[in-house]
């Protein structure tokens, strides 16, 4: 299937969900048929990035940059990167050949605390795109890899590049998230169908979980007898 068959075919899928029916369209009315659903299908994958950390836009340990100098706190993420994962299991981290000597707590910008807290001065945040750690670096991480999980922007739909059709799973989740905002602007129909946002509702749900499944949780839950007392 060639990129036009592609996207095409992902165009229809739209139509019909929003319409019940296939569109006949040829020559610059499949052009502008086209490239409408590729701007609505970018601006959908904007909405989208949002809704979970997608695996399929991770990578576990990614190289920020390398400790030069020790007056520098803050480093730009890469062209590709979205965000930094903020997760209480996978710090920020300085390793020399993947031996790890330094962590940093990823907190949001309000709590990077006062640097001068022993409790809280390792920690790091993202602000205007820049990985700022709390506290100036040691003369033992000079030379050192600043590393730590990414999430990537996701790729834009065009008609020389259709990876973003072959990442998010199912499909059928850009078919409804696109049919749920293009029918918002056509007063006419009288605002979003009720079966288009609860099917793409239930259908994101179920992705999420998808996306989040795990075998085994990073720590059991257990009972903190806090409601034991003692006896007067």
């Amino acid at each position: 299937m060639t990129i036009t068959e592609e996207i095409t075919a992902l165009a229809q899928s739209i139509n019909l969900t929003k319409f019940a029916k296939y569109k006949d369209v040829e020559g610059d009315e499949l052009t502008d048929f086209l490239n409408q659903t590729i701007d609505w299908v970018n601006q959908y994958t904007q909405e989208l990035e949002l809704e979970a950390d997608w695996n399929y836009l991770r990578t576990n340990g990614n190289l920020i940059g390398t400790i030069s100098d020790l007056t520098v706190q803050s480093y730009d993420l890469p062209e590709e990167v979205r965000t930094v994962v903020v997760s209480p299991y996978r710090d920020v981290t300085i390793s020399f050949d993947g031996v790890v000597i330094s962590t940093f707590a990823m907190v949001s910008p309000s709590n990077i605390a006062d640097p001068t807290n022993p409790e809280t001065h390792d920690r790091a945040t993202v602000i205007n795109r820049k990985l700022v750690l709390s506290r100036p670096l040691k003369d033992t991480e000079l030379g050192g890899e600043l590393r730590c999980d990414t999430i990537d922007f996701m790729p834009q739909l065009s008609m020389t590049d259709t990876e973003v059709l072959s990442l998010v799973q199912p499909k059928q989740l850009i078919v409804l998230g696109v049919a749920k905002n293009a029918t918002l602007p056509d007063i006419v129909q009288g605002g979003i169908s009720p079966s288009i946002s609860q099917k793409y509702a239930d259908l994101l749900k179920k992705a999420v979980a998808a996306n989040n499944d795990t075998a085994v949780a990073m720590e059991a839950p257990r009972e903190d007898l806090s409601f034991i007392r003692g006896i007067y």
